[in-house]
């Protein structure tokens, strides 16, 4: 394997997805072969110190990032780090604005790259009509050697979009450590619990989880719905759970830490997370679903973006149509009424989950496909 740099916006100690899967994929690789390049963020020093590779960071807080002029200062900072590594590949965590400053490298410098497609860039500045973007966003898709992005649909949308060769478009979805799950065999009881781990956005759809307790609750009063997670709809959904009286049913705890998230999974009877499709803003694949099917939780979600290459529908979970004559609240308590009546459909949802994470969706897995590539 070359020497490879990975340049990214997103990386940890920062939380998210994205972050999530870049980290498992880079630190797994060959240590001494992979060097990261990131930004500063509060905690980076206790965070890089434990780590067996080298992190570079920087404050990536140019004003123009999204214009060319930007990738000027961006593409000294990499040159730099290529230059003092004796790196041979560069590989950009997310395609813009990145992209422009690994086209100007791989011009100058003759420096071949991989880009990482999550969906969302790309469905964002393709709906919106944002020109200059589509732009540059082609230019860096077609100037790549490998672009890796999640599910099969994110694939097949952006080689339509762009004309791409789909030969040299590689699916890397993410992967589940099942060490740090426990899954437990989950009794009959009354005190039946939901989940939802996730940024409180709307598209998440912890809005619609919200609207469909009450005729759960009514048979199930104990019934619990634990949110874990933090962001820009927590007053909505504080305000929308205090004029439905659900304020005991309904727990808000806020951000985690990974420790406390498994105690969760560990603790739940259903993972529920109904996302929704807002403007081309749709979900990609969906980590969380893994880490449900790890502790084997079966999954209420909807079949929209790469949730179906998730979640199994009627296999390790229940998928609903958010398309359905609008009646996706109707749709959604339907199908959490078929689990909670049904102990023995829950276990074997989610003993089904837990046996397709072992088999197809470990880290040595995804982490072996991205070693080929760049190999």
């Amino acid at each position: 394997m070359p020497k490879t740099l990975l340049a990214t916006f997103f990386y940890p100690p920062e939380k998210g997805g994205l972050q999530n899967h870049l980290e498992n994929l880079f630190k797994r690789l060959p240590s001494k072969q992979v060097v990261v390049l990131t930004k500063k963020q509060p905690g980076d020093f206790d965070f890089d110190r434990k780590q067996a590779y080298k992190i570079y960071r920087t404050s990536f807080d140019s004003p123009l990032k999204y214009l060319k002029l930007s990738t000027l200062s961006f593409s000294r900072e990499i040159k730099k780090i290529v230059q003092k590594e004796n790196i041979k590949k560069l590989v950009i965590g997310h395609s813009l604005p990145l992209g422009l400053s690994a086209m100007r490298l791989k011009n100058s410098l003759g420096l071949h790259y991989d880009v990482f497609v999550h969906g969302k860039e790309v469905f964002e500045i393709t709906t919106k009509n944002r020109a200059l973007q589509t732009y540059a966003l082609e230019s860096t898709l077609k100037n790549a050697d490998h672009i890796i992005c999640t599910t099969d649909i994110i694939k097949q949308k952006i080689a339509g979009i762009f004309d791409l060769d789909k030969d040299k478009i590689e699916i890397i979805p993410p992967g589940v450590d099942l060490d740090k799950f426990s899954p437990t065999t989950k009794p009959s009881k009354d005190n039946l619990s939901l989940l939802t781990v996730a940024r409180l956005v709307r598209r998440k759809g912890h809005h619609l989880v919200i609207e469909a307790l009450g005729p759960l609750i009514r048979k199930y009063p104990d019934l619990s719905y634990n949110i874990v997670g933090d962001g820009e709809e927590k007053n909505n959904l504080k305000n929308q759970v205090k004029d439905l009286k659900l304020e005991k049913n309904v727990i808000f705890h806020g951000q985690l830490s990974d420790k406390e998230v498994i105690k969760q999974f560990a603790t739940a009877d259903i993972f529920v997370m109904p996302s929704l499709d807002l403007s081309g803003d749709l979900e990609g694949f969906g980590l969380v679903f893994l880490e449900a099917a790890a502790a084997a939780l079966p999954v209420v979600s909807t079949k929209t973006g790469g949730i179906p290459e998730a979640v199994v529908d009627s296999k390790t979970g229940i998928l609903i149509d958010i398309n359905k004559n609008n009646k996706t609240v109707q749709e959604l308590e339907k199908a959490l009424f078929s689990l909670l009546d049904n102990p023995q459909k829950r276990q074997q949802m989610g003993q089904n989950g837990l046996l397709r994470a072992k088999q197809s969706f470990t880290w040595a897995e995804q982490v072996a496909k991205l070693k080929s590539l760049l190999s």
